[in-house]
Order: structure tokens, then sequence, then C-alpha cells
């Protein structure tokens, strides 16, 4: 746990009248959270699984391809911070995954736009 006292007094002030996000007071609603957020990642990838295995059934998986991405991550106490409003990699990074088709993949890379 993160003691109070050693983060910037603008955050302690939204743990303290963060309706919002009550684990910031409550520490087992934390784990609660945290455990429905893997819950939902771990379906997200079961369901790109099903999406992926119905395209080779189809006979499509040569001829498509597939992007994942999201629009933030989530900081899951890092830092002591839930939600995410905060500027830190757990919240800003988002997933980005393509699959190409190897008979769509180009032989060179691109270094500069």
């Amino acid at each position: 746990m993160v003691k109070m006292d050693t983060i910037p007094a603008s955050v302690q002030r939204q743990v303290k009248y963060c309706w919002w996000a009550p684990e910031l007071r409550y520490p087992e609603m934390g784990k609660v959270h945290m455990a429905l957020y893997y819950s939902c990642l771990a379906h997200m990838d079961d369901n790109v699984g099903k999406l992926l295995r119905a395209l080779t059934d189809l006979g499509l998986d040569e001829n498509t391809i597939v992007l994942y991405t999201s629009d933030h991550g989530e900081m899951l106490g890092e830092h002591g911070l839930w939600g995410k409003m905060f500027f830190y990699e757990g919240s800003v990074g988002v997933p980005l995954i393509f699959r190409v088709p190897a008979s769509r993949r180009q032989t060179h890379s691109v270094w500069r736009p």
C-alpha cells in the first residue's frame, strides 16, 4: 500500500474525494477491480483466438488483415493510482497488434514516415 504522505497533495485530494474510484480508500475493492480487469483481458484474448480460428476455418486467414487496439490502459494501483487519467505507462500504454497474412507482408521496413 502506498503511504499517502509520499504522494503529491493534488493526488491526495483526488483519493479523499474520489467517489468514482473507491479502491483508493478500500484496498480490498482494488483486488476485486484487478480481478475483473484481468478477467476482461482473458475474455478478449479468448475471443481474438476464436476470431483467428474462424478465419482459418473459413479459408479467409490468408486474405484478412487483423488489427487489435484499445483506447487506453489502466493504472491498476500502480503508483497508488487507479483509472486512466494519469499519464504513466500503465494508463497511456495501449495494445496494438497486427496479424498480416504472409502473402501480404512486405520485404522491407520503413524507418521514417
